[in-house]
């Protein structure tokens, strides 16, 4: 099935993969198709990107009129079987209007890594809402495409959310800052870790995380960080390097990512002053 999922999103989908799943009509008997009249078709995403648990969407409501439109080549149709039979015979994709179809739900037992070691996604997070709200538009290939340029800006709305939360100053996006910043997750990427910024008024705050991961990195890193209201000093501890991004000290901020293999680095840049 993977090789078949993969062969055909190369051939006839190379983007936007969050939003197509497969349908199992039935199983061939000589020249017969026994349909099993489903109700849901199966995101691809698992059989892409494996961290991605089962997932169904309900292409059918049964008991409401018109309520889908469904297309495939030129036909036009309210009726899912009516599509299924058009589409066996003409060879076509079918497309989908719907109205209450949902944002593909993320991954379960999500972690990443910073230089304080590793975090993962916490049975009730604070602002789940929220970051569904800033993501909701922009899928892996979106985070990478304009040389993260999109990603830049989905991370700096994210982290000012947080920092008004707590009653900070919104930082600035400096891009002499995302040039400093990019060249040090190039140099992570490829195993230099510990060549820290001495310049006492900026700090950097590293993570990395698989590809899928990588938008989830900010709110993870949140979450474990302020899920407490009375916040011990060993937390703290674990913590510092993203609480400091939280600082009111700090007035600018550069985002730099670097890929490799399945992984993405990520360093976050903040300075007191403007450079």
């Amino acid at each position: 099935m993977s090789d078949m999922v993969n062969f055909m999103l190369k051939e006839k989908f190379p983007e936007g993969i969050e939003n197509i799943c497969i349908y199992n009509l039935g199983y061939k008997q000589g020249r017969r198709v026994i349909k099993n009249y489903n109700e849901t078709c199966e995101s691809v995403l698992r059989y892409v990107y494996p961290h991605y648990s089962h997932i169904e969407y309900n292409v059918m409501y049964p008991r409401s009129y018109r309520q889908n439109v469904y297309t495939c080549g030129i036909d036009v149709t309210y009726k899912l079987q009516s599509i299924l039979d058009y589409a066996l015979k003409k060879n076509c994709f079918i497309r989908l209007i719907q109205r209450g179809i949902k944002p593909t739900p993320p991954p379960l037992n999500i972690c990443v890594s910073t230089l304080n070691g590793r975090k993962c996604q916490l049975t009730n997070p604070n602002m789940s809402g929220y970051w569904r709200k800033i993501w909701s538009d922009c899928n892996i290939d979106c985070f990478f495409s304009m040389n993260y340029g999109i990603a830049r800006i989905k991370y700096l709305t994210e982290i000012n959310y947080y920092r008004k939360t707590l009653k900070k100053e919104p930082l600035h996006l400096n891009q002499k800052l995302s040039v400093l910043a990019t060249k040090r997750a190039e140099s992570i990427a490829v195993g230099k870790w510990f060549t820290p910024d001495l310049r006492k008024d900026h700090h950097d705050m590293i993570g990395f995380a698989s590809n899928g991961y990588a938008v989830y990195l900010l709110k993870i890193l949140f979450d474990n960080a302020y899920n407490m209201k009375h916040i011990l000093k060993l937390q703290s501890q674990k913590n510092k390097d993203f609480m400091l991004l939280m600082s009111s000290s700090f007035r600018y901020v550069g985002f730099g990512f670097s890929k490799k293999s399945n992984n993405v680095y990520v360093c976050i840049k903040v300075s007191k002053n403007a450079v």
